[in-house]
């Protein structure tokens, strides 16, 4: 049982970083049709993981169609999926789910993430769900340093458009949900 101790103080131990990641990642906009910020966001996510030497993937999705209050059709581009994967081999293979965008569109004026005491953050996705982004980072790098970790295979699918119904990214969500034998989402 000493084992899932280290894992907790290493995770601890990253918390000054993961704040000023978050403050970061909430400086950049991504509300779901800004799909530069939400490409952004993947990027540092991307760049998050390196170290973690899994195979990573930024998948383009279809653009989003909807009708207008005129009734025409309009369609609206929105940014890439990010997928990693690590051990796709593995006996035991989890899923992992998150979303890059907010619903906080590039006009609006809660852009920056502000500081409300020590432990405390506001701003635009600290808890949904650029904070939990960063949580599944902690997780799983703590997971790569188990000794468990030949055994446990991973997946993590970071959609673009899980504010406006995931309807592109509906099809990633559900492919990679059947080859796993768990998911956290």
């Amino acid at each position: 049982m000493a084992d899932h101790r280290a894992a907790l103080q290493w995770i601890d131990e990253q918390l000054p970083a993961l704040r000023a990641e978050l403050l970061q990642l909430c400086a950049i906009n991504s509300g779901s049709f800004n799909a530069a910020g939400v490409d952004a966001v993947g990027a540092r996510m991307q760049a998050l993981y390196a170290p973690l030497q899994a195979q990573a993937e930024r998948l383009a999705l279809p653009a989003y169609r909807s009708t207008a209050d005129d009734g025409s059709e309009r369609e609206r581009p929105i940014g890439h999926a990010l997928r990693l994967r690590k051990r796709p081999e593995a006996p035991l293979q989890v899923f992992f789910c998150g979303h890059l965008d907010t619903v906080y569109a590039a006009d609006s004026p809660f852009q920056h993430a502000t500081e409300q005491g020590a432990d405390r953050l506001n701003g635009p996705g600290v808890a949904d769900l650029k904070g939990g982004l960063l949580v599944m980072w902690a997780a799983i790098s703590a997971l790569e340093r188990s000794p468990l970790r030949d055994r446990i295979g991973w997946e993590v699918l970071l959609n673009p458009d899980e504010e406006i119904g995931s309807r592109g990214s509906a099809p990633l969500l559900a492919e990679a949900a059947r080859r796993h034998h768990l998911g956290l989402i």
